[in-house]
């Protein structure tokens, strides 16, 4: 079963603006190292690996976390475990943590879809504050299993329609109404860098998983490789990267690239998709070449960030899902 791992210092966690803000701001007793952590897992399986989970006071005196002071709520509150130790009462001095390393483990007797919790830490004041859990439960690895591009978005609490006739199936077959921009080739959007960062990817559990990178438009050979995804991310939601997330194009014309290694061509190279549906030359089929699906990106009140989208790419040639790898890419526009 796969198991996550703690998080490399590539990213944090994707935040809404308006959370960053929060997160930045800090509250009047604790700050948070996230507002929330993101899970996936089958049902009835093992449980996922840990998500940590920090809380520091950030006051400038001593408080006291009670006994009974930590506390998992919600509507799907016994589907996740603090499995870490750790003594209550317990003070913490200015500028102290205390980790909390939490798993998800939906039973066989649940339903598959979202599950949410909700980790509280209270002090001797009655000051609070919590972190909200998230996690898809599936019905199993690959293939049917795996969930819908739909579910991931509502996961992350991004109101993105994609027009699923059945977001409870994988398979996306879009219908309209949906948000989906065509997209095929981008330009820099303005000064700095262009940030491209993985949300998710179920593929094959091989090492390296996924490749994902950049390449000249129009031009499938001239590929610049950002980062891999390891075997332990292969089915997973909010995934490490190994590599860089951000380059800089220049003023140059460019696409991105997605590969699954384990899944071939005729000729045994490895799977490549592109943004450009005519160079996605492996399917046969020219009416079904859209290999990637740009979104707009929307924070959770449905505000509309510029310059950025989210895009999911297809390894398959029948019965596309659009999950095989999802971004978010900063920074660009239409080119």
């Amino acid at each position: 079963m796969r198991k996550s791992h703690g998080r490399t210092g590539k990213r944090p966690e994707m935040m809404e603006p308006l959370e960053q803000r929060v997160l930045l701001a800090a509250g009047p007793i604790f700050s948070t190292n996230s507002v929330r952590r993101l899970y996936s897992e089958p049902i009835g399986g093992d449980a996922s690996g840990s998500r940590v989970v920090r809380y520091k006071n950030v006051t400038s005196k001593s408080v006291t976390i009670p006994s009974g002071g930590v506390v998992i709520s919600g509507a799907h509150a016994s589907q996740y475990k603090i499995i870490n130790h750790f003594d209550l009462p317990r003070g913490l001095r200015p500028g102290a943590s205390i980790k909390f390393s939490i798993v998800f483990d939906p039973k066989s007797s649940e339903s598959a879809g979202i599950k949410t919790g909700l980790l509280t830490v209270l002090t001797t004041t009655g000051a609070s504050k919590s972190v909200r859990l998230r996690g898809i439960a599936t019905t199993g690895v690959g293939g049917a299993h795996e969930p819908s591009l739909q579910r991931l978005f509502d996961l992350y609490q991004m109101p993105i329609r994609t027009g699923d006739s059945d977001p409870a199936t994988g398979s996306l077959d879009p219908q309209q109404p949906n948000d989906e921009t065509f997209v095929q080739k981008m330009v820099k959007a303005g000064p700095g860098l262009v940030t491209a960062y993985p949300i998710a990817a179920y593929i094959p559990v091989t090492n390296p998983s996924l490749r994902f990178g950049y390449y000249t438009a129009g031009n499938a050979a001239a590929r610049t490789q950002l980062f891999t995804l390891a075997d332990t991310d292969a089915q997973s939601v909010n995934p490490n990267a190994t590599g860089s997330i951000t380059f800089d194009p220049g003023s140059a014309t460019f696409g991105f690239y997605n590969t699954i290694p384990s899944v071939k061509n005729a000729d045994n190279s490895e799977r490549t998709a592109f943004t450009e549906d005519a160079l996605n030359t492996w399917d046969a089929d020219p009416t079904t070449r859209r290999k990637a699906r740009f979104y707009p990106l929307k924070s959770k009140d449905g505000t509309v960030t510029p310059n950025a989208y989210v895009v999911g790419f297809e390894d398959l040639d029948a019965d596309p899902d659009f999950q095989d790898g999802v971004f978010v890419i900063t920074n660009v526009k239409p080119g």
